[in-house]
């Protein structure tokens, strides 16, 4: 638990101190990492999951998929975060960041994840922007930021939840795994099927 605890800081240090370009490259290195220990946790239940699984989880879009897929994350937080992938594959892909913040799919990607919930992003922002008052640093970061990177946190924040709750997962007798949601609008429902409890994304077509 303290573990967890302390490492619930990370993303929001590396916020603060990395431009966007690293913060996407650094903060989405965590999202994989937190989207790995969710698989592996949800879908173990006997022999050693790296060496069942490993694999297959060969890159970002694949965990993202399979999370996806076995219903580890919702809709919302799927979408959510493939466009932080598409937005991270941009700047890994090329040598000037400045050239690609001013490219048409930067300014779509962007606003997509931007819109994707309001409230969310709102929250997000705030949260960095309270952070970093707090943190006596002299760069002076713009709204759009502050909106952005505060994105990022949010997403490593609740996929990091996530996977603390799935350690349980492997030592119960069925998937115990809490989806990971992006906001309150897809947070997932508890639902009794057959007299077995579990938790499912409002979105899931088989409820």
């Amino acid at each position: 638990m303290e573990r967890h605890a302390t490492s619930a800081v990370y993303p929001s240090i590396a916020a603060l101190q990395f431009p966007e370009e690293y913060a996407f490259l650094v903060l989405t290195t965590r999202m994989e990492f937190e989207l790995k220990k969710i698989i592996l946790n949800g879908l173990h239940k006997q022999g050693k999951p790296e060496r069942l699984f490993g694999r297959v989880l060969l890159n970002f879009a694949t965990k993202i998929s399979i999370a996806y897929g076995c219903g580890f994350i919702t809709e919302q937080m799927h979408r959510a975060i493939e466009l932080v992938r598409q937005i991270r594959n941009l700047y890994a892909h090329s040598e000037d960041p400045h050239d690609i913040r001013s490219t048409t799919k930067y300014a779509n990607f962007r606003k997509q994840l931007i819109n994707l919930d309001r409230n969310t992003t709102n929250l997000g922002a705030q949260k960095l922007h309270d952070l970093h008052s707090q943190s006596n640093s002299t760069d002076i970061l713009s709204v759009d930021q502050f909106e952005l990177i505060g994105i990022l946190v949010t997403i490593c924040d609740k996929l990091r939840l996530a996977e603390f709750y799935s350690q349980k997962a492997p030592s119960k007798p069925q998937n115990t795994v809490i989806p990971a949601f992006y906001s309150m609008s897809d947070a997932p429902e508890m639902v009794t099927v057959d007299g077995r409890s579990g938790f499912f994304p409002k979105t899931d077509n088989t409820i």
